[in-house]
């Protein structure tokens, strides 16, 4: 992401599954290659991925 971009950040969020287990952000993934295809949405919108891999206790405490 640009930091001088004057185009909105759009944070596409995967919260994983709460296990120790390390798995693909598949539907962040999806969408985000899906908004990808659009040339309308790439360049209106900063679009990045970010997906957590702390357990869901961790989160909460």
């Amino acid at each position: 992401v640009l930091l001088n971009s004057k185009k909105p950040n759009v944070y596409l969020v995967d919260l994983g599954t709460g296990t120790d287990r390390n798995l693909l952000p598949l539907g962040i993934g999806f969408l985000s290659s899906y908004c990808n295809k659009f040339p309308e949405i790439r360049e209106q919108f900063n679009i990045e991925l970010r997906f957590l891999r702390t357990g869901t206790k961790e989160m909460v405490d």
